[in-house]
């Protein structure tokens, strides 16, 4: 770049020093003596000339042949001063172009450097502008790791439950085995006219005082149970721990009955070592009546329910002692006037 733009001042100069000697050729021609002539072009007619010094006369040829002369030298003085005229503005001409050329250049330097400074600033409006379409990521698969597979737990020595004893399908198709020390006598009676239990809560009634005397203690239900008897003191009654109804049951009506030993015995058994039936001889009152129960071993426990009734068929002669025991005010106010005669008896003796 420098060494064009000293190339270029170098014209610049020579075109200054051809202008200034162009110049001082055409001021000394001028300062010469010159005769005025105006001339036509000839092309559009005959030129007049008008001499400014009168020459001397010669014969008419010679006149002719001169003056077609100083014609033809007038002619060339004037075409020589219109060139000298135009070279100077020629030659001013370029001095003056190489002056903008050269100034030129540098802008043209500068705005080229500018644009080229200015280039990246343009390129990277043009991305802030224009936001590059994100290229999608090649989604990595997720590394599952290593996980320990769980030992297999050992199985724990499980402590066997204690269970209440009771007779399993298995072990009561051979038989069974009984804890006499559990075993007790049941009943239920019913009061007010929608025949409502009593005790109310908390199980069956029973007696204290009972004497079971069973044939076997293990083996079939039929072996254990046949023949065995039980021998009960009626005024060893417990209701659930409900002394005054203790009281008004043994005084208003047990007192009024021949005696207060009730005793029992199973003549008869049918069925398997689950479930069945069977008979007992019952002795109350001094009357002696067979009364059918029917078993279940369930639940841990051998269990017998029957029911009897002390008015209806008179069949323990009770019924006077029955009725009169129902009429007493207290009894009628405690069971709302309706004292029911059927009552649920049984027995029950645990299983191991």
């Amino acid at each position: 770049m420098k060494n064009i733009i000293l190339a270029l001042c170098f014209l610049a100069l020579l075109a200054g020093v051809g202008y200034y000697m162009t110049r001082s050729n055409t001021q000394t021609i001028s300062e010469m003596p010159s005769q005025s002539a105006n001339i036509k072009d000839p092309l559009e007619g005959k030129p007049s000339v008008t001499l400014s010094k009168e020459a001397p006369q010669q014969p008419q040829q010679q006149s002719q042949t001169a003056s077609s002369q100083d014609t033809q030298n007038n002619a060339e003085q004037v075409l020589a001063q219109n060139t000298n005229d135009k070279a100077p503005e020629q030659n001013s001409s370029i001095p003056e172009q190489a002056n903008n050329q050269a100034q030129a250049e540098p802008q043209n330097a500068n705005q080229t450097q500018s644009a080229e400074q200015n280039a990246p600033e343009q390129v990277a409006q043009v991305e802030q502008k224009e936001p590059k379409a994100e290229e999608p990521k090649a989604t990595e698969a997720p590394k599952e790791e290593l996980k320990e597979e769980p030992k297999p737990e050992e199985p724990k020595a499980t402590e066997t439950p204690k269970e209440e004893p009771k007779a399993d399908t298995a072990k009561a198709k051979d038989g069974i085995e009984i804890d006499t020390s559990g075993a007790r006598i049941n009943f239920v009676s019913y009061k007010m006219a929608n025949k409502m239990k009593v005790p109310e809560a908390g199980g069956p009634a029973t007696f204290k005082e009972v004497e079971f005397n069973f044939a076997n203690t293990s083996g079939s239900v039929a072996k254990i149970l046949m023949n065995s008897t039980a021998k009960i003191n009626l005024n060893s009654i417990d209701t659930n721990k409900n002394a005054i109804r203790d009281n008004n049951v043994k005084n208003k009506f047990f007192a009024n009955l021949t005696s207060q030993e009730v005793s029992a015995k199973i003549v008869s058994v049918s069925g398997n070592n689950e479930a069945g039936q069977i008979a007992m001889s019952l002795n109350l009152n001094g009357v002696e009546k067979n009364v059918t129960l029917k078993y279940e071993v369930k639940d841990g426990k051998l269990t017998a329910t029957g029911e009897i009734d002390l008015v209806e068929g008179n069949l323990f002669n009770t019924a006077e002692a029955f009725e009169k025991f129902a009429s007493e005010p207290v009894i009628q106010g405690l069971h709302g006037k309706k004292s029911w005669s059927d009552i649920q008896i049984g027995f029950e003796v645990p299983v191991k």
